[in-house]
């Protein structure tokens, strides 16, 4: 818990998760914490933020802000590299992991275990509809790209223009992901699929 200071794990420690079954090495770290209050938000900002100014793709990582932040519960490892956030309970949001962390697995893992049934996230060449897929999550809708709604700093060279991926935790997927819908609608399908299932 040193690495991260400040005072602010105020939740109780949360179990992690098997690591091994998840393909992570040995003696990986995957105590989450649960950070509370406006400082929490803070530092959860933060550790986002620090993540995009060296990985690429982190910039298809939702970064708000803390009073948006304060809103949900938020969850770091005991290092800080690895986190999520959980948003009216059940909408995972803000899934990072450092690189060399390799937590992927473990945060998506221990959110669901948590409660989260529904996400939305760029499909760039399905590398996180795999992930979230391999948890339960099935695609629900397609939103175009659109540069007007383009996060800050969004590097196309990198990331391109890719869709937006809805899915939700449902036994009762449909055969095919609506597509062209906008984004509001495809977040509240989503919705209305993980609160049914």
């Amino acid at each position: 818990v040193s690495d991260l200071g400040w005072g602010l794990l105020e939740g109780t420690v949360l179990e992690g998760v098997g690591a091994e079954s998840v393909g992570c090495p040995k003696g990986f770290s995957t105590e989450f914490f649960e950070v509370k209050g406006r400082r929490g938000a803070e530092l959860f900002r933060d550790r986002i933020a620090a993540l995009r100014e060296h990985n690429g793709h982190a910039g298809a990582v939702d970064v708000h802000t803390p009073e948006e932040y304060e809103r949900c519960r938020m969850f770091l490892t005991d290092d800080g590299k690895a986190g999520f956030a959980i948003v009216e309970g059940d909408e995972l949001v803000s899934v990072f992991s450092y690189r060399g962390k390799h937590a992927g697995d473990v945060v998506v893992a221990k959110a669901v275990e948590l409660g989260a049934r529904r996400l939305d996230c760029y499909d760039i060449n399905h590398m996180l509809p795999g992930l979230y897929g391999s948890h339960g999550f099935s695609p629900i809708a397609y939103v175009d790209w659109d540069d007007d709604y383009a996060p800050d700093g969004w590097d196309y060279g990198t990331l391109g223009r890719p869709r937006v991926l809805a899915m939700a935790v449902t036994d009762d997927p449909p055969a095919e992901p609506a597509e062209h819908v906008e984004y509001d609608e495809a977040v509240a399908m989503a919705r209305d699929v993980a609160r049914r299932s």
